[in-house]
């Protein structure tokens, strides 16, 4: 393209992957990408985005940014316009907020600091639908610089606001609200790390629950740019009123004398040989110990340990009981083909030096006799290409007797999945691919080597599963198939059961007339409202909240007409549910209690509300 001063400027017009997918690149006279196409290997047009920029016969003040964009899914029956849906984007010219409109008609809103030394940060984020504001969020931050650009800024509060009023501020009666606070330690005189995380009751008046980190000191890891490792972490109950959990984390212990971390033979390559099994400061987690915690006193612990390789990669395991788990590395590339029905071909490729890049032998220490399971990678782009499960392991460590094979098409898909056993074919399923990218089908062994059955996948344009038609045996029409149908936000709107259709014409046929099928609605945050059934039943949800923060309500009502209620606390938590009379009136309740670790420890049913548990 044209760029400054009559220079040509190279830029990517297409790419083509390994799968033969095509992807194209249109740039508009500003060189910014405009459209962006992809084909199927058949050049056929499976999805496209468009983006809307200003005119290019006038000088831009700034950089031009684009103002919709359409996106395209071929065999996208749920979208408007044939497959179209579009996205709106407005940017503010004082850079005071951004905002985006879905398909959905949501728009999503980001307000920005306009000066001092937070300019740019991202201070409030809002959720718009219906002409009115849904829910917000506030954000405060800490800079160390006086002005602006920010220097080192971090969060220190959140508060996240479920606007049932409506109206951009929070009001305690009708709105709920989350809140977190976040202090900072400084380590040195620049790096700030997070210290006391404080989540708040609904409300953001008081404190439930306080979560204090410590982190490993000194400047052995420091030095080495590592940084920010926790040592402990301490859960309160309430603004660190009393002890309820404690975790430590131990990095990079001694497995023997002088050794830190176990080596492979021969040796990987690397660029600094200092880093062999004797060097200890790597930030490799080794050990977890999780305290028992009694009226606020840390008394014994639990540990689980785990090895590395020089590779920084897990050697081992150790759980709380000292069941181990050995973790082998040791290259094993096999490359299979069928080469004719029933004859298999492997051809191995031995890297040199070797990567260690993939796990090939697990073993789970047991007594009396140890379990493990190998696999096979293919070199090139690390799919599993064999796979031993411990029982065949076991009885023939050497030659398993059986094995699930995988073999590849040039393009690096699935071609087979075999099951060898006792030096023969056992099962198979294979796959056959459209060079249009819109259908997979694939043919499965059922009773013999030789009968096989079929199922036909049909694609949309991004690979979603829209059809799927099998064979029917014994049925006039000899198949059967359902569908999917998504809408413009990627939601399965539309389902259907099993129909009987025929091989020739794909309609319904024999015992069935018509597609059955079931429908499903959503509220603007994707959230599932009526679904309604093939015979024309609904069962619904309706939601009181938008659950941002939390202390929502969903009243659950089933086709017959009965109703239960479920109410969530601001940590999400379900902490009541509630049946309901036909006339409304609460026949039982059963509520939940949680402490601060999230568990249950106590839950009561009553009659009514007031009845006895």
């Amino acid at each position: 393209m044209d760029g400054p001063n009559n220079i040509a400027i190279p830029a990517i017009t297409r790419i083509i992957t390994g799968d033969g997918a095509r992807h194209t690149f249109v740039y508009n006279a500003w060189g910014q990408v405009e459209d962006i196409w992809t084909y199927g290997e058949a050049d056929n047009q499976r999805a496209a985005m468009d983006y809307a920029f200003p005119g290019t016969s006038s000088p831009q003040s700034d950089c031009p940014r684009f103002t919709q964009r359409n996106d395209y899914i071929a065999n996208w029956a749920g979208a408007t316009g044939n497959g179209w849906v579009s996205s709106y984007f407005y940017f503010d010219p004082n850079e005071t907020y951004g905002q985006v409109t879905g398909p959905d008609g949501v728009t999503h809103k980001e307000i920005f600091s306009a000066s001092g030394n937070t300019r740019g940060l991202t201070t409030r984020t809002e959720t718009h639908y219906g002409g009115a504001i849904q829910q917000f969020t506030d954000i405060v931050w800490l800079s160390d610089s006086i002005a602006s650009p920010p220097l080192r800024p971090r969060v220190t509060e959140t508060k996240t606001c479920d606007d049932r009023n409506h109206n951009g501020t929070y009001e305690s009666g009708t709105d709920k609200l989350r809140k977190t606070t976040i202090d900072y330690l400084t380590l040195g005189t620049t790096i700030r790390l997070p210290e006391i995380v404080k989540n708040y009751n609904e409300g953001g008046g008081s404190v439930y629950r306080s979560t204090r980190m410590d982190y490993v000191p000194g400047s052995s890891y420091l030095n080495r740019r590592i940084i920010g490792l926790p040592r402990f972490t301490y859960l309160y109950e309430g603004d660190q009123t009393t002890l309820k959990a404690q975790v430590e984390y131990v990095y990079d212990t001694a497995l023997g004398p002088g050794v830190y971390a176990l080596g492979h033979s021969p040796a990987p390559r690397q660029h600094d040989g200092t880093y062999g099994t004797g060097f200890q400061f790597r930030g490799n987690l080794a050990k977890v110990r999780r305290y028992s915690v009694t009226n606020g006193v840390a008394s014994s612990s639990t540990e689980t340990t785990t090895g590395y390789y020089i590779t920084s990669t897990a050697a081992f395991t150790k759980d709380a009981l000292n069941h181990q788990t050995d973790i082998l590395y040791e290259d094993n590339f096999l490359h299979y083909t069928e080469t004719s029905p029933g004859v298999l071909n492997s051809t191995s490729v031995e890297p040199d030096p070797p990567t260690y890049a993939y796990p090939t032998k697990v073993t789970v220490d047991e007594t009396p006799n140890d379990v493990s399971s190998t696999a096979s990678y293919n070199y090139y782009f690390g799919a599993v290409t064999r796979s031993v499960n411990p029982k065949a392991y076991a009885a023939n460590p050497q030659d398993p007797q059986t094995m699930q094979v995988n073999t590849y098409d040039p393009k690096g898909r699935l071609d087979k999945a075999l099951v060898w056993k006792n030096g023969a074919k056992y099962s198979q399923i294979r796959y056959v691919y459209g060079t249009d990218h819109n259908w997979v089908q694939t043919w499965a062994t059922a009773n013999t080597l030789s009968e096989e059955a079929a199922v036909l996948h049909m694609l949309d344009g991004v690979g979603r599963e829209r059809i799927v038609m099998n064979e029917h045996p014994g049925s006039q029409g000899g198949l059967s198939a359902y569908y999917r149908v998504f809408d413009k936000m990627g939601r399965v709107v539309e389902r259907s059961r099993p129909t009987e259709i025929s091989s020739q014409t794909w309609l319904p046929t024999g015992d069935d007339t018509a597609y059955v099928y079931s429908l499903q609605a959503y509220d603007w945050k994707g959230r599932p409202t009526i679904t309604t059934n093939p015979d024309t039943t609904t069962a619904r949800i309706d939601y009181t909240g938008c659950g941002c923060a939390g202390a929502d309500v969903a009243e659950l009502t089933d086709e017959t007409g009965r109703k239960r209620k479920v109410y969530r606390d601001v940590f999400g938590r379900q902490e009541k549910t509630e049946s309901l009379n036909s006339n409304g009136s609460v026949c039982s309740t059963q509520t939940n209690a949680f402490n601060v670790r999230d568990q249950i420890t106590q839950v009561n049913q009553i009659a009514g509300t007031n009845g006895t548990s």
